[in-house]
């Protein structure tokens, strides 16, 4: 094997109209970067997506806003879509695991969501909210007393072993689907009207 040029006396530009073949390839510079050209002679649009190190960190930059960078398999399976819009869309095929989750805005799922652990929702006025496509919309929510309820004009059912307990209507009336008792230490009272 033989040396093409050295470090002490560089080839300036190399253009070669074929595969080049190494076992490795090594970039050094204050900026180094690679860059791939999408050549408008061969159909392309003269797009320029590059490869460098900007202090500690690598990047990939493409020279316009449009399409995505794509993680496929040997089978050309898209796992994973990276957008190059300002919105940065990423796409998962399948499942995505992570130590921890941190989404700074709404979460859009259209699945089950399904948790070991606790929900905790932290907000003035916290909701969590259940709501069905043109029945009853059930909310629980925390704010200077604890409220469980409907906020659509739906009754309001406590269960037991799947069936109503408990019915509150829309006009505050509860049903007992079963006896109420009561220690003969205390009396219930009400008013009339």
């Amino acid at each position: 094997t033989y040396d093409l040029g050295s470090s002490s006396l560089k080839w300036k530009d190399g253009y070669f109209d074929g595969v080049v073949y190494s076992d490795r390839v090594h970039s050094q510079g204050t900026f180094p970067q690679y860059n791939l050209v999408d050549d408008p002679s061969g159909g392309g649009s003269s797009r320029t997506m590059q490869l460098g190190m900007s202090g500690t960190s690598l990047y990939f930059k493409k020279s316009d806003a449009t399409g995505n960078v794509i993680f496929r398999n040997t089978n050309n399976t898209d796992l994973m879509t990276i957008g190059f819009a300002d919105t940065g869309q990423v796409t998962v095929l399948n499942e995505l695991e992570a130590g921890s989750l941190d989404i700074n805005g709404n979460a859009d799922i259209s699945g089950t969501t399904t948790t070991s652990g606790n929900i905790t929702a932290t907000a003035s006025n916290a909701t969590i909210s259940a709501a069905e496509s043109g029945g009853a919309t059930t909310k629980i929510m925390g704010a200077s007393v604890g409220r469980v309820g409907t906020s659509s004009n739906h009754n309001l059912e406590i269960l037991s072993n799947n069936t109503a307990a408990i019915t509150i209507d829309t006009s505050q009336n509860a049903t007992f689907a079963g006896t109420v008792t009561l220690p003969s230490s205390n009396t219930l009272t009400g008013s009339s009207g």
